[in-house]
């Protein structure tokens, strides 16, 4: 099989593909979140992982089959450059400005390679998302145009749901450039060892500074001053949000 994106044919080639992300991953991918969350996090040394039935994509929802609907995942984004459609779905820009750790919301910063040995040693699978026109799967015309990151394939591949149920999302969602890992075991929560937590850098919305984030840290708990590794959002004090 070609391992060029844009030579896919098929929706074996593509699903083959897109279950190697690791082969394609070279930089961090991030999991939004509030602060609170994040303590909770760092605490208990463990991810919550979800099920579709939470998604806010109804229409991925009706186009995964029901035995995918029953996994549990958790989803990291792969945007790099700071964009503000991800802190509006998932980082509170709707929300007014209050010093609560259940109001700020961050970006959890995970080096892939700390990720790809999570999966390894706790035999998690994991797969990048490919993005193409869902909306019209049911209906004769079909664009077959993919995106994958900043990759491209135009050779109309079958929009097949036995092969690519939880491999593809509409295209509105392309900028998420989503990297789910699954487990295949009916359990809440994914263990964390502390390598891993370690290796968290942490970025808040563009609301709150890194300075307002540590002191309420300090102030709520302050055993984990010294272990959150705060970055500076690019666009700190110049969004201003609600009023």
């Amino acid at each position: 099989m070609s391992k060029v994106f844009s030579d896919l044919k098929t929706p074996e080639e593509l699903r083959e593909y897109l279950s190697s992300p690791f082969s394609h991953v070279r930089k961090s991918v991030f999991h939004y979140t509030s602060l609170d969350v994040l303590v909770k996090i760092i605490l208990g040394k463990r991810f919550k992982m979800s099920r579709f039935e939470t998604s806010n994509d109804v229409i991925e929802c009706d186009f995964v089959k029901p035995e995918i609907k029953a996994k549990r995942y958790i989803c990291f984004m792969g945007t790099m450059i700071e964009n503000f459609g991800m802190w509006a779905m998932y980082g509170g820009l709707h929300k007014q400005k209050e010093a609560k750790l259940a109001n700020i919301y961050v970006k959890i910063e995970v080096p892939w390679k700390e990720l790809k040995r999570l999966c390894d040693e706790n035999g998690l699978s994991a797969n990048k998302i490919a993005y193409t026109n869902i909306v019209e799967a049911g209906n004769a015309r079909k664009t077959g145009i993919y995106y994958c990151g900043e990759q491209k394939n135009t050779k109309k591949i079958p929009l097949k749901r036995e092969i690519l149920s939880g491999f593809v999302k509409d295209f509105a969602w392309k900028y998420e450039r989503e990297l789910r890992v699954w487990t295949n075991k009916d359990e809440e929560y994914l263990n964390l060892d502390q390598r891993f937590i370690d290796s968290l850098k942490v970025i808040p919305s563009p609301l709150y500074s890194v300075k307002e984030c540590e002191q309420l840290i300090k102030k709520t708990n302050p055993e984990l001053s010294d272990r959150i590794k705060f970055q500076k959002n690019l666009y700190e004090g110049k969004y201003k949000g609600s009023k």
